[in-house]
């Protein structure tokens, strides 16, 4: 084998050791939904019917009978209690005026506040302005749903979990309160942001950190962030795949970001701040920087960085703004349009 040979088997195999990780299963994933009864206590052998858009006033579970179409503004399905399990049963919830616009501020679900532990699943949501809007409620479930041609797909307060969903042609995908994991997600065509950590102002949110796992985004060139965990709520960010927004990845202060495949976004690929450990990435094709580390004591650690930086041509593949204040272990980099970074290096960094 020549030169060029041995220097590319070696690049392949870096390249599948940083991303052949395995996910862990939805069995696997404990929380308070995920125990058989979604946490609530209800008899899924026995919910009431849903036939036509309504106000849930008494908590327990329901199922759709029937795909419901609702025009105007007024949202189909009103929650007003707490501890209401929907099973959409595979039907779902379309406005009029698909497939014309959303009309503004038309929206499939909401619930007053403190309205919580609420489940969402199995079935799908067309046309509306917002999707599912359960921002002021906490313990939130959403899983197994097609949330499709919507302006934001799902807003859920703190501590919740959006598992295995389908969002697609939306202008936002998912934002969730602090303490909240979203996981297995497939977001495709997302015009704006993708998955966003964020403390709205309705809801009480607390500030723990979040996991967001095993999501596969692509947005269109968007202008917006692919996952973004606002500042002041830290997160676990792990074993996704980003292209194809602004920035890929913004982790803020205190965060791991791990074993992620972000490529082909038109700023930087993955971005963090102060105290966060970004190891075992693959940064490819990102316009300008493949790392970013913003503030003091962060560390990149053994990423692949390669054909970053194509402009502007004065970018590092792996840059730190704090200079020799965070550091760059064993990192490798390939044909990035330079081979070197603004950080402190602890080691070697190997550059083809």
């Amino acid at each position: 084998m020549n030169q060029l040979g041995k220097t590319t088997a070696f690049l392949l195999l870096a390249l599948l050791s940083l991303l052949v990780q395995p996910l862990p299963s939805i069995t696997q994933i404990r929380g308070p939904f995920l125990d058989g009864d979604d946490g609530l206590g209800l008899l899924p052998s026995s919910p009431r019917a849903i036939s036509s858009c309504m106000s849930i006033r008494q908590s327990g579970s329901y199922v759709l009978t029937t795909t419901l179409t609702r025009s105007g503004t007024e949202p189909c399905l009103i929650i007003e209690v707490a501890n209401v399990h929907i099973d959409f049963a595979g039907h779902g919830l379309i406005h009029s005026d698909f497939p014309g616009p959303s009309p503004p501020g038309s929206t499939g679900i909401t619930a007053s506040a403190q309205s919580n532990r609420i489940t969402i699943r199995d079935g799908f949501i067309t046309g509306f302005s917002v999707g599912i809007d359960l921002r002021a409620n906490a313990q939130v479930l959403i899983t197994g749903m097609r949330l499709h041609y919507l302006g934001a797909a799902a807003r859920v307060g703190s501590n919740s979990q959006v598992l295995e969903n389908s969002i697609i042609y939306c202008s936002q995908g998912v934002i969730a309160g602090p303490s909240s994991r979203i996981f297995a997600n497939a977001l495709f065509s997302i015009t704006l942001d993708g998955i966003i950590i964020f403390s709205f102002s309705e809801g009480s949110a607390t500030g723990g950190a979040s996991e967001i796992y095993g999501n596969t985004l692509l947005g269109v060139r968007s202008p917006g962030i692919g996952i973004n965990s606002t500042e002041g709520f830290p997160a676990y960010i792990h074993d996704n795949q980003v292209s194809q927004f602004t920035v890929g990845i913004y982790a803020p202060n205190d965060s791991i970001v791990s074993r992620n495949l972000v490529t082909d976004n038109s700023w930087h690929g993955v971005r963090a701040g102060s105290r966060s450990v970004v190891d075992h990435n693959a940064t490819l094709e990102n316009g300008q920087a493949g790392i970013v580390l913003d503030g003091e004591d962060a560390v990149a650690v053994s990423n692949f960085v390669a054909r970053n930086g194509s402009f502007p041509s004065t970018n590092v593949p792996l840059h730190c703004t704090a200079g020799q204040q965070s550091g760059a272990v064993d990192n490798i980099f390939s044909g990035n349009f330079r081979n070197d970074t603004t950080c402190r290096e602890d080691s070697v960094i190997y550059a083809f």
